[in-house]
């Protein structure tokens, strides 16, 4: 797979000198701003940009352009892929990474650091220089400084949180005291942090359990466990402690068990397997309890497997798995009648600019659901209607079938032609005139609806894979063993990367289509002539269980589901990423892009309902 953020190229970056950064007044633009993340400062300097150019400042509107670039970074603290990256990225043109300023620039910026009076500012630069060159341990040093600086100007009320909320634990300063860790870890011995690293670590561990703020709690913990900031049975007894005193069935059962999973992994580094048994135990209680939070059986059965299988990593739990079984088989019997579809209407006027608007009012959780809401799939008998119009107002184009081939030229489908002379169209070539306006539709809705949205929403939010996990793993059509693929995938077609994306995603449909269909007590494997079993691909089965499918789904998704990851002549994307032919220009095509945002909109689809109860509050922390 290639890398976009390496492939794709920014927007040309002004260099500067090292005098003309000292004559423009860099803390002017943001001497209003009480916030400590640099997405504010971004803003702030390009408007200053403008004014200076207008201005006929030249010089200042270069500085003050190349602070807008610096501070657009995408900051991904937990990715391992590294700590920044582009804030969009679209087609073969991305917005600036660190990378980009490497070589003289860095040295000019690591000269400027010193001069640099805001400490959220002052740490982007120095990380930025530290990045670019591993041997300039003075910006590494500087950086952590910073990192520490701008946490204890959160803590102390300087400065206001990106986000609002009533969390003293909040996440924006764990992922400033992350950032400084994970400098620190790779500049000095191991095992050594500065002790205004341990302080500022200490304080928010401190805060956010005396708070009993489960996630703030559990990210914070295992932040001390990755970095040996605490003694392993420290941490498991204080997360034991906070998830107990939670209850058996409290508000938020998922954010109760993400503590006790953390007491668990905190014991089991300690070296007490029992008590990480006992408290993995009491996760799969937490479990199970969202049966209680969710109405619907096919909800609830989803959440019954999610605990067995959780129990088959745990020793002598057998009765305990058969007894769920059983709940399960009860369960399956009902989850035929679950799913739904839910049409939402879209006002069609000034989409883009309407689009935009509605986006840049609302939170994140709101606009979250706003975007898998944008619309649904289009009923079988329109599409059906419509390509038999089609066919009556072009009567010369139906007479000759059709072939489609690949990018490499070969064959890949052929459609008949379409006769209407006895009042039947041949079934094979209404659909394959079905999938063709299928693409000019979806092209419509991710230039007017999906990508005014998302960059509505990233505009706004610097959104990644922690606004998702829950989410993910929340959905009845997320198996919970691949709710982080999800997260991630989500997250990288939010950020523009739809490379990353796609390959991310597209290939989860089929195992999830065979998860919906276990947790309605379907077995979808096959036993072989040798009588082995083996699973079948996506395309058996809409074949096998399409009338299981669809009333789970309902005709119109399944429908659009077999058009666009199964059925040639149209994209068939399952086929395509499955045997790796999909190059990084086939990411950017709007059948990709579309079908990214499908099956976001198939994971949210079931928790519509639930959304402000349960997602939001994982989303908005």
């Amino acid at each position: 797979m290639q890398n976009v953020e390496s492939e794709a190229k920014p927007d040309g970056l002004p260099i500067v000198s090292i005098d003309e950064l000292k004559a423009a007044d860099i803390s002017g633009p943001i001497k209003d701003s009480r916030k400590s993340d640099c997405r504010d400062f971004e803003w702030a300097y390009a408007r200053a940009a403008e004014m200076a150019q207008t201005a006929g400042q030249e010089p200042t509107a270069r500085v003050f352009r190349l602070m807008a670039a610096l501070c657009s970074f995408h900051f991904r603290v937990e990715d391992p892929a590294g700590p920044y990256g582009p804030d969009g990225v679209r087609g073969n043109r991305r917005t600036a990474i660190p990378d980009d300023f490497r070589g003289e620039q860095s040295r000019i910026l690591e000269a400027f650091i010193p001069d640099i009076a805001h400490p959220g500012l002052r740490a982007r630069v120095a990380d930025t220089v530290w990045l670019n060159d591993r041997s300039r341990a003075v910006a590494a040093n500087a950086a952590i400084d910073a990192y520490c600086e701008a946490t204890e100007g959160l803590t102390q009320g300087i400065y206001s949180a990106r986000f609002e909320h009533k969390l003293q634990g909040d996440s924006e300063k764990a992922d400033l005291i992350r950032r400084a860790l994970q400098i620190a870890s790779q500049i000095g011995k191991k095992g050594q942090v500065p002790d205004r690293v341990k302080k500022n670590a200490r304080l928010l561990y401190e805060t956010a359990k005396t708070e009993s703020e489960w996630v703030p709690f559990e990210r914070i913990g295992r932040m001390h466990l990755d970095y040996r900031l605490d003694d392993a049975s420290a941490v498991a007894t204080d997360a034991e402690a906070l998830a107990a005193a939670a209850g058996d069935l409290p508000k938020f059962p998922l954010a109760v068990k993400r503590v006790w999973d953390l007491a668990a992994d905190a014991y089991a580094r300690a070296k007490d397997e029992q008590s990480s048994r006992r408290c993995r135990l009491k996760g799969v209680d937490q479990t199970l309890a969202m049966c209680q939070q969710v109405p619907m059986a096919g909800a609830q059965a989803s959440w019954v497997r999610t605990a067995i299988e959780e129990l088959r990593h745990i020793s002598g739990t057998t009765e305990r798995r058969e007894e769920l079984r059983r709940e399960l088989l009860l369960l399956q019997e009902r989850a035929l009648d679950d799913f739904r579809s839910i049409s939402t209407p879209i006002d069609v006027d000034d989409i883009r600019a309407d689009m935009s608007a509605a986006f840049d009012a609302i939170p994140l959780s709101d606009a979250l659901l706003k975007l898998a809401a944008l619309t649904g799939s289009r009923p079988v008998a329109e599409l059906r209607a419509e390509a038999i119009r089609g066919v009556e107002g072009s009567p010369l184009s139906a007479m000759f079938s059709s072939v489609h081939t690949d990018h490499e030229g070969k064959y890949v489908a052929e459609a008949p032609a379409i006769s209407l002379s006895d009042g039947k169209p041949d079934e094979d070539a209404v659909k394959a005139a079905m999938s063709q306006n299928q693409r000019i539709w979806r092209q419509f809705l991710v230039a007017g609806y999906i990508d005014p949205a998302r960059e509505a929403i990233g505009r706004k939010y610097s959104v990644s894979e922690r606004h998702f996990s829950e989410l993910a793993f929340m959905s009845p059509f997320v198996p919970a063993t691949h709710a982080y693929a999800y997260a991630l995938g989500f997250a990288r077609f939010m950020q523009g990367d739809f490379v990353s994306a796609a390959h991310l995603l597209v290939p989860q449909v089929e195992h999830s289509i065979r998860h919906v269909l276990r947790s309605a007590g379907v077995d979808s494997s096959k036993i072989m002539p040798d009588m082995l079993q083996e699973d079948r691909p996506l395309s058996a089965l809409l074949d096998e269980f399409r009338p299981q499918l669809e009333a789970m789904f309902g005709q119109d998704i399944v429908n659009e589901i077999e058009l666009l990851f199964v059925y040639r002549p149209g994209p068939a994307l399952r086929h395509e990423f499955a045997h790796g032919k999909v190059g990084a220009g086939g990411c950017l095509h709007p059948d990709t892009i579309y079908g990214c945002w499908f099956i976001y909109r198939l994971v949210c689809l079931p928790l519509f309902p639930y959304w402000q109860k349960h997602v939001s509050p994982m989303i908005d922390v």
